[in-house]
């Protein structure tokens, strides 16, 4: 591409965004030698930095390493504090022994590898991280074997293994101690480029359920001009808008952690799992929409609808379940009081947003008294017990998802009002806040208000301020807290 210098993390994720509409699996070592070569960066000794980070990063095919990742294990899955995999130390040195059950990139040049030293404790505390080449200095494979590769349900394209190693020469990153906390950096990474993906993946099942209706002719029409049809594509526009705004505004979180802006580290903690858990989750739903706005051809392979679906199926298993991630939720907002830097953030966005119109003052009041909804049910997860917020943290998750979204649109909808006129993001945003704060529609009324100017919504055409305001004031009025 002609480019000479790192890309900043919003401009890499957003490119990734577009690369993933045409395939997701490829991503995935993308994502693993991006990552990779950031904990070497940050961890590494300066030995270990120049023989590997160059090779990683290089722009070349000829020299280019990828990377993989090697943590769960057969009997522990997710509860990576119970791995069993060892690590003996021989003279400047570690020998690997044990069986790793999910390998992502497997067939990587290099593998970050969790292992417990002997000795350890146990626990994920006791667990480091070691850097295994695939390739030793005089040429010979390493010990390690691919014993098979997993059938998967979706990304065929890249190789997933079970990997047995058997005296495999590893390398310790950074602190012996840390190797967990240092993996979970690279964790971090991953999960937010799984969102990433995850939103590739739906608005490439949108645009292929948009093209589909407006050149589908059936009952006398184009499906397009079906209201409920169009009920069905504003819903998953909705999730693709909001997705996007989500994973470019956590994308610049990183940067500004990048460059040791105050409250930034917190943000990027907890609106990664947030990002995670929820879009990668909704995936599912709108390429399963997307194939059904397509019929029966949607059903078969030789559409692309039936890859979309099985791809977007990992998203949400991949780096943590849901479940595993709204606990991570939790325990950022209780260890490390992120939550409260994220909502303190989203107020601040909002108040200092320059009111255009009534009506934009009054959508700042909701959103304003949503944050503050928020703040209260914040409070009382914090004093609950753990076993209450257990049954809790899904839903908690989702409502920090929405209220953050509601922020962002109507940022995004200030911008362009002041730059080109048009009111279109804030009807997304009524939208938006009509199905995820009052959960409208509740009667025939309802539904049939949301009809007006959906069509010039669907094609991203400019929507008038006449044309939605009657639209905000009715949801507004009709609006009940979460």
């Amino acid at each position: 591409m002609g480019w000479n210098q790192p890309f900043k993390k919003i401009e890499k994720y957003a490119l990734w965004s577009l690369f993933a509409q045409g395939e997701f699996g490829l991503c995935c070592p993308m994502s693993m030698t991006d990552a990779a070569a950031t904990v070497l960066t940050n961890y590494a000794s300066k030995e270990m930095k120049e023989k590997y980070v160059p090779k990683l990063t290089s722009t070349s095919m000829d020299d280019l390493f990828t990377a993989g990742q090697f943590m769960t294990e057969k009997h522990g899955g997710s509860d990576v504090g119970e791995n069993t995999v060892s690590a003996k130390l021989n003279g400047g040195h570690y020998e690997i022994y044990g069986d790793k059950w999910f390998c992502s990139n497997v067939s990587g040049d290099i593998a970050l590898v969790l292992a417990r030293p002997e000795g350890a404790s146990r626990g994920s505390k006791g667990l480091a991280m070691f850097l295994v080449p695939k390739y030793l200095d005089d040429g010979t494979h390493n010990h390690y074997t691919i014993l098979r590769l997993k059938d998967k349900l979706g990304t065929k394209d890249m190789a997933s293994g079970e990997v047995n190693f058997h005296g495999a020469i590893g390398y310790v990153v950074g602190s012996i101690e840390n190797g967990f906390k240092q993996m979970m950096s690279m964790v971090n990474a991953s999960r937010l480029s799984n969102a990433v993906r995850s939103t590739g993946i739906m608005r490439r099942s949108f645009l292929e359920a948009i093209e589909t209706a407006k050149e589908r002719e059936a009952f006398g029409g184009k499906l397009i001009d079906l209201p409920m049809m169009q009920e069905n594509l504003v819903e998953m526009q909705l999730d693709v808008e909001a997705a996007q705004a989500m994973i470019l505004y956590t994308a610049h979180q990183f940067d500004e952690n990048d460059q040791n802006v105050k409250g930034a580290n917190e943000m990027m903690r907890i609106l990664t799992p947030i990002l995670k858990g929820y879009i990668c989750k909704r995936a599912r739903y709108v390429s399963a929409e997307a194939m059904e706005v397509r019929g029966g051809n949607g059903y078969i392979e030789e559409w692309v609808n039936p890859r979309l679906v099985r791809d977007a199926h990992l998203g949400s298993i991949w780096e943590g379940t849901t479940n595993i991630v709204a606990l991570d939720v939790i325990r950022a907002m209780r260890k490390e009081q992120a939550g409260e830097v994220l909502l303190s953030r989203l107020r601040q966005t909002v108040t200092s947003l320059p009111e255009s119109s009534e009506l934009f003052t009054m959508a700042q009041s909701a959103v304003d008294a949503q944050i503050t909804h928020v703040e209260s049910v914040m409070k009382d997860v914090v004093k609950s017990t753990d076993r209450e917020v257990d049954a809790f943290a899904r839903h908690f998750l989702e409502l920090l998802y929405h209220t953050t979204v509601l922020v962002r649109l109507l940022e995004e909808a200030a911008v362009e009002v002041k730059e080109s006129k048009s009111y279109r993001k804030l009807y997304v945003f009524f939208q938006y806040y009509r199905r995820y704060v009052s959960r409208e529609p509740r009667s025939i009324q309802d539904a049939h208000s949301t009809t007006t100017v959906s069509k010039q919504m669907l094609l991203w055409q400019p929507i008038h301020f006449e044309d939605v305001e009657e639209y905000g004031r009715y949801v507004l009025k009709q609006a009940v807290t979460m």
